[in-house]
C-alpha cells in the first residue's frame, strides 16, 4: 500500500511522515481516486517523496507539484 510507502520512509520525522500522508491522501481526494493500492497511487506517493526529498513540506505545494509533475487532474487525467 502506498501510505506504507511513506510510512516505511526514514528519512522523515514522524511529523513530516503525517504531512506527506495528508498531502498524499488530499491529492487522491482531489482526483477523485478510490483506489489507495493500485500503479497510479503508487506513483503519485513516489512523486510526494521524491518532491518532499527536496524539502518542501508544505502539504498544498507537494500535491500541486505533484498533479504538475504527473500532469494529473480531477478523474486521473488533465
Amino acid at each position: 500500500m502506498p501510505t506504507q510507502l511513506i510510512v516505511q520512509e526514514k528519512a522523515f520525522t514522524p511529523d513530516e511522515i503525517k504531512t506527506l500522508i495528508f498531502a498524499f491522501e488530499d491529492t487522491l481526494s482531489y482526483l477523485n481516486w478510490v483506489k489507495r493500492d493500485d500503479e497510479v497511487a503508487l506513483v503519485i506517493a513516489r512523486q510526494i517523496l521524491a518532491i518532499a526529498a527536496l524539502g518542501e513540506r508544505d502539504p498544498q505545494k507537494l500535491r500541486t507539484s505533484t498533479l504538475s509533475a504527473l500532469r494529473l487532474g480531477p478523474n486521473g487525467m488533465m
